[in-house]
């Protein structure tokens, strides 16, 4: 595919320091490069900086053939990705760090700790750092006539629950995707749509940035890069793809301006715990 032969493949040299964000060549191995690449360096350093956390290259023990996609067909990496957790995930429980720029403003980092069931599709959030407007959110597929169910912050805080829409006004000024996004797949989904939307216009540029390390998980570090053109709605986006699990532990996204658009990163994950419908009733969440 054209966008494929037009991708950058980044190679590794022992002994470069990352962040938790991503793998970034600072030796004599880094391409000078265009501004982008440029911009990425100071992001990802500025990342490294901020987390003092750094992971050595780790090829080893990696699938070669994942690493293959990563460099030259990330379309079909994440179509892999996708197959396999449909394969092996049906629930999961873990904390959510999320960083997001909603209506041009960089809002306050949160920290959520959730519980998501992907048959029916459940999610139930409670903040445990910089609530907004509600501490507590659950969502399930085809309940509460479509809504969510929330506990609001606000003076009206003393009410034990309302309903909203999922995109309702309210929600959607204080975050960037609704609670129906929530969750790998979706979210993996949501960039294979927009990857393959952009290689078949002959718009998309990716690049393999390594093997990095996310709270000791290996990870494939890859990136998309996007023109400034209405129909996207961000310039670039980094993932740290686990290479067992072929999840995104780590998720930042761009716009045209270098400015960041929004971080994910997940932690604390436990898979297949088996969670019952019963997580999901409004009165065992306190709601």
């Amino acid at each position: 595919m054209e966008t494929f032969r037009r991708s950058l493949c980044f190679g590794l040299s022992g002994g470069v320091e990352v962040g938790i964000a991503f793998l970034l060549l600072l030796g004599a191995a880094v391409f000078a490069g265009s501004e982008q690449d440029v911009r990425a360096r100071r992001h990802l350093k500025f990342w490294n900086e901020r987390e003092g956390v750094s992971a050595e290259d780790a090829r080893g023990g990696v699938d070669p053939n994942i690493i293959e996609l990563a460099k030259m067909d990330q379309i079909s990496l994440y179509k892999k990705a996708i197959k396999h957790y449909d394969e092996t995930i049906r629930d999961y429980t873990g904390k959510l760090m999320k960083h997001e720029r909603v209506n041009g403003e960089l809002r306050k980092k949160q920290v959520v700790r959730f519980k998501f069931k992907e048959d029916p599709f459940s999610v139930y959030m409670e903040w445990v750092k910089n609530a907004g407007s509600a501490d507590k959110v659950l969502y399930v597929e085809g309940e509460n006539d479509g809504n969510m169910v929330v506990h609001p912050t606000t003076l009206f805080g003393l009410i034990k629950s309302v309903e909203r829409a999922p995109d309702c006004k309210e929600a959607m000024e204080e975050n960037r995707y609704p609670v129906t996004m929530f969750g790998f797949r979706r979210m993996m989904a949501n960039s294979l749509a927009m990857y393959e939307m952009a290689d078949e216009k002959g718009e998309l540029e990716t690049v393999f940035l390594g093997i990095t390390d996310v709270d000791g998980r290996k990870c494939l570090a890859i990136e998309g890069r996007l023109p400034d053109k209405k129909r996207y709605d961000r310039a670039r986006v980094v993932v740290q793809l686990d290479v067992e699990r072929l999840v995104p532990l780590n998720v930042i996204s761009f716009n045209w301006d270098g400015e960041l658009l929004g971080r994910y990163k997940f932690s604390d994950l436990k898979f297949n715990t088996g969670l019952s419908e019963a997580e999901f009733e409004a009165e065992n969440n306190g709601l």
